[in-house]
């Protein structure tokens, strides 16, 4: 029964690797495709097209079924990396939608067969308008295909369920291509994290963009104190006010601090013979870059500093992930 079953769980492994191996063998003809004259072209005509709108007009991503639900996702990529982009399902746009789509844009249809027949009215308005059009879908010679200004013609090959219907590997493909058409536009622009962080204000995404000295902790009281302090005296200044000892040379650079269990045990008479050295971070780097700093610190915090290295704050765990709430 035991070995029943083991080779009930085997086979399951076998038929999801068989699965993720379908579907990356698919991305990888795609990428190859890239070599191919028709669709490099076809793929350099996209980027060109939406260079133009990003100045004057918008992306409109259509889909119907499974296509509609990665046309969602690939809208809201494009839109959160610099290319101004939404999602019209083609029903709605039959039905008064199309009003929402201008001259000045730019229409991405996803269709895997490219007769989805609920794309036509959207098809047609785009002709008779001279909106450019986008065909995403696997059929040379599909409704879609021929009345795309940019068709892109995917690689072929069969989908991944048992019966070969359920779009699996399709779907994986278009929004792979989706995902490389967005990134080569960011680059071609110049997306930095400042302007990445204005469209992801909230969340980790945000929180992981905003800069350094926008965590530091203002409750945290910071005792400074020279190098060549002794320790008798530091002692006394920080049994009257309690808090984080900030080391500092002549040129009020921060070269570490002093812990606890340091001040209390170690039986020296400067200051500089028990110094810990402690990471900083730039006040203008990005929060993320204080993720690493508190991993190598020796304590929760790390300094941060301005560009004389002198004391801006400091950040710890608390304030970090108070952002990210």
């Amino acid at each position: 029964m035991l070995e029943k079953q083991l080779n009930h769980s085997l086979n399951r492994i076998k038929s999801a690797q068989a699965v993720l191996f379908q579907e990356s063998h698919a991305i990888k003809l795609m990428a190859d495709q890239l070599n191919e004259k028709e669709f490099s072209k076809n793929f350099i005509k996209t980027l060109h097209l939406l260079e133009e709108v990003q100045k004057k007009g918008k992306l409109i991503v259509t889909g119907v079924g499974k296509s509609g639900h990665v046309g969602k996702k690939m809208a809201a990529t494009f839109a959160s990396m610099g290319t101004p982009s939404f999602f019209v399902h083609p029903s709605e746009a039959s039905h008064g939608d199309l009003g929402m789509i201008t001259k000045n844009d730019v229409v991405m249809a996803l269709s895997n067969s490219g007769e989805s027949k609920e794309l036509f009215d959207l098809l047609n308005y785009c002709n008779k308008n001279k909106i450019p059009l986008i065909g995403v879908c696997r059929v040379a010679n599909s409704t879609l295909a021929k009345k795309a200004d940019v068709p892109l013609i995917m690689v072929n090959v069969p989908e991944a369920c048992p019966i070969g219907k359920a779009p699996t590997v399709s779907t994986t493909m278009t929004l792979a291509l989706g995902d490389a058409i967005a990134i080569v536009m960011a680059e071609r622009w110049g997306l930095n994290p400042e302007a990445y962080k204005q469209w992801h204000p909230g969340g980790k995404l945000g929180s992981s963009l905003i800069k350094a000295k926008s965590l530091t902790d203002k409750n945290v009281k910071l005792i400074k104190i020279k190098e060549n302090e002794t320790l008798e005296n530091l002692l006394k200044t920080y049994q009257k006010t309690p808090g984080v000892i900030v080391i500092e040379n002549d040129k009020k650079e921060v070269i570490g601090t002093v812990t606890n269990q340091d001040l209390l045990i170690k039986k020296v008479n400067k200051v500089s013979e028990i110094i810990t050295k402690i990471p900083t971070i730039s006040e203008e780097a990005p929060a993320y870059e204080a993720h690493t700093a508190l991993s190598d610190s020796a304590t929760d915090f790390c300094f941060v500093i301005d560009s004389k290295n002198r004391l801006v704050g400091i950040t710890n765990s608390k304030s970090i992930l108070k952002q990210g709430q």
